[in-house]
């Protein structure tokens, strides 16, 4: 990867970084040892991912985040979520929300401007979505 393309790729995660902090006063932490994960105010990203997974990755942890911002109508949304663990309600609902946040992160990428390979970005949706289905199904 070039110099210039990864110089954008670290603009556009800071500008999603700035508008998480500012906007919804979520902080992200970038680190080796963590998973990627939404929860309660912080979004945790594992920097040993290349920087445009770490882009991605970030939009769709801040899609969670905007999908769980109105707690009342996430639950209404997502009452499966509030099952157990392993029953299927719960997995399914999972999966939709996964589904839900990989498509709010792609559209706040385009509200902040960030223009994305989508080739690239439907990709590793994919990739991650179908991990999902595995788990979901039993694969």
């Amino acid at each position: 990867m070039q110099e210039k393309e990864r110089q954008k790729l670290r603009k556009h995660i800071e500008d999603v970084e700035i508008y998480l902090e500012d906007v919804k006063n979520i902080v992200v932490i970038f680190d080796r040892k963590v998973g990627n994960t939404y929860c309660g105010n912080v979004i945790t990203i594992n920097n040993c991912q290349h920087l445009r997974y770490q882009l991605h990755t970030l939009l769709h942890e801040a899609g969670h985040a905007l999908i769980r911002g109105n707690k009342k109508r996430f639950e209404q949304k997502f009452p499966g979520l509030q099952k157990r663990r392993n029953s299927k309600s719960f997995k399914l609902d999972t999966l939709k929300e996964e589904f839900e946040a990989w498509d709010k992160g792609f559209k706040l990428a385009k509200r902040l401007d960030i223009i994305l390979d989508e080739k690239q970005w439907k990709r590793h949706s994919e990739q991650c979505l179908h991990e999902y289905v595995k788990w979901v199904t039993g694969e």
